[in-house]
């Protein structure tokens, strides 16, 4: 017998939330389905690898963006 699929939850949220969870999306390079897993699982106390590799993944994206602009500032003030 194979896995059975995960079911389907739904639930309808304010244009406000929608707009919250889609930016957090974009600006985690994730989309709304996995901020809402994560969310769901923070909540549940559920935070599993999967839930932990995105949110070390999103650790690391900031950190090497953090890294990249304090190389320009240097570069800056070494003019």
């Amino acid at each position: 017998m194979g896995r059975q699929p995960n079911p389907n939850v739904s639930t309808r949220v304010s244009p406000e939330w929608k707009a919250k969870i889609e930016a957090i999306a974009t600006k985690t390079g994730r989309n709304s389905s996995q901020v809402l897993h994560e969310a769901i699982a923070l909540y549940l106390g559920e935070n599993d690898a999967s839930t932990v590799g995105v949110t070390l993944q999103d650790i690391l994206n900031r950190l090497e963006a953090v890294e990249q602009q304090q190389a320009a500032v240097k570069v800056l003030l070494a003019r």
